[in-house]
C-alpha cells in the first residue's frame, strides 16, 4: 500500500493548514493541506478525512473551493461506515478525486450488502464502481484495509531540506486482529474498524506530529499502547483530533501521551444525542494537552456549525488558530 513520492520543486517556505469541521448535532470532517508560497504558490499535498453534510451544506467542499477551485485530492480517507462520517463523501469523490487520488477505506468494500446504513451501503457501491470493468491503466487507487502500523504514503522533499525532509502518513488504527475480526461479524462494532492516522513532518532539527484518530475506541487504543515503543509511535503531538467526539470510551488515548511534555492542540467535534464531548473526558485530555478546542461552545451549550482552522508556518516556526461559526476554546 505504501507509495513514495518525490517533490522536486524548490521550496523557500512551507505552511500547513488543518481544518476540523463539525456540525450542530453530529458529523465531522478533517482537511490537511501542505503548501508553499515561494517561489510560487503551490499546494504540495491535500488530504481529506471523512465528510458530512446537512441541508445541502457541505463545509468540506466549501473549504476545498477556497483552498483551490480545481485541485484534486492526493488522499481521501473514509475512516468507517457511520453516517456522521460519511454523508457527502460521494460528492467529494465525484468532484475532488480521480485515479491519482489514493482512497483509503476500512475493510468494508467486499462485504455482502445490505450491511450498514442505506447511505453507507450506497457509498460502498459507488466506490466499488470506480474500478468495475476498467482496464488496469484506468483503475483508481482504492485501498481497503488500512491497518496499524502500515505506512500509507511517504513524500520525500529533494529541495528545501532546511525546512522539510520527509512527510510520512502512517496508520495508527485499526489494529489488525481487531479490524479483521470485526469485518467478519454480522453485527460488528463499527467504531472498531475506524482508521486513525499519524502524519509526521520530519525535519533536520525536529518534527511535527499530527494525529487524526477517527472514532477509535478503548480496545484499539489499548492494543496500540502495547506496541507504542516498538513501532515508535510519538507521545507528543502538535495537533490531535480527539477520537470519538470526546467520549469516555476513547479517553484512554491519554496513555500514549507524554505526561511531562504536553501536546500542543487538541480538537473535538460534538455528538449531541450522546452528549459528547464529555467534560470529564476533556479534563483528562487537559492534563496532557495545552489547549483544547471544540466545533461548538459546550461551555454555553451553543451548538451549530463550526470550523477550527490551525495554521503552521514551518520556516518561521509560528502557528495561529482561527474559528468560524460556533467553534471556540473549551474553558475548564
Amino acid at each position: 500500500m505504501k507509495r513514495k513520492d518525490f517533490i522536486l520543486d524548490d521550496i523557500n517556505d512551507l505552511y500547513i493548514s488543518v481544518y476540523l469541521v463539525g456540525y450542530e448535532k453530529e458529523g465531522e470532517s478533517c482537511i490537511f493541506v501542505l503548501y508553499s508560497k515561494m517561489p510560487e504558490e503551490k499546494i504540495l499535498y491535500l488530504l481529506v478525512i471523512d465528510s458530512y453534510e446537512k441541508d445541502n451544506i457541505n463545509q468540506t467542499l466549501d473549504i476545498l473551493d477556497k483552498i483551490h477551485k480545481k485541485r484534486k485530492l492526493d488522499m481521501l480517507i473514509w475512516t468507517h461506515p457511520h453516517d456522521d462520517h460519511s454523508i457527502g463523501l460521494e460528492n467529494i469523490i465525484s468532484k475532488r478525486c480521480n485515479k491519482n487520488t489514493k482512497i483509503i477505506t476500512a475493510e468494508i468494500l467486499n462485504c455482502k450488502l445490505p450491511k450498514y446504513s442505506k447511505i453507507c451501503d450506497s457509498l460502498i457501491t459507488y466506490i466499488s464502481t470506480k474500478n468495475k470493468y476498467k482496464k488496469l491503466e484506468n483503475r483508481w487507487s482504492i485501498n481497503p484495509l488500512g491497518h496499524f502500523p502500515e505506512v500509507l504514503q511517504e513524500v520525500v522533499f529533494t529541495k528545501g531540506k532546511d525546512i522539510i525532509e520527509k512527510m510520512q502518513i502512517r496508520c495508527i488504527s485499526p489494529y489488525p486482529n481487531i479490524g479483521n475480526v470485526q469485518a467478519g461479524l454480522e453485527n460488528e462494532n463499527i467504531n472498531k474498524l475506524s482508521i486513525g492516522i499519524i502524519i509526521e513532518i520530519i525535519r533536520r532539527e525536529n518534527r511535527l506530529n499530527f494525529l487524526f484518530s477517527g472514532d477509535m475506541e478503548k480496545q484499539t487504543i489499548e492494543a496500540i499502547i502495547q506496541e507504542q515503543e516498538d513501532e515508535e509511535i510519538p507521545s507528543v503531538y502538535n495537533y490531535i483530533k480527539i477520537p470519538h467526539h470526546g467520549s469516555d470510551n476513547s479517553s484512554n488515548l491519554v496513555n500514549i501521551l507524554d505526561n511531562e511534555i504536553k501536546s500542543e492542540i487538541g480538537c473535538s467535534t460534538v455528538f449531541c444525542d450522546k452528549k459528547l464531548p464529555r467534560m470529564n473526558s476533556i479534563k483528562k485530555y487537559s492534563n496532557f494537552i495545552e489547549d483544547i478546542y471544540c466545533t461548538a461552545d459546550i461551555n454555553t451549550n451553543s451548538f451549530g456549525n463550526g470550523i477550527i482552522e490551525v495554521n503552521y508556518d514551518l520556516k518561521n516556526q509560528k502557528s495561529n488558530i482561527n474559528f468560524n461559526g460556533t467553534a471556540t476554546k473549551i474553558v475548564m
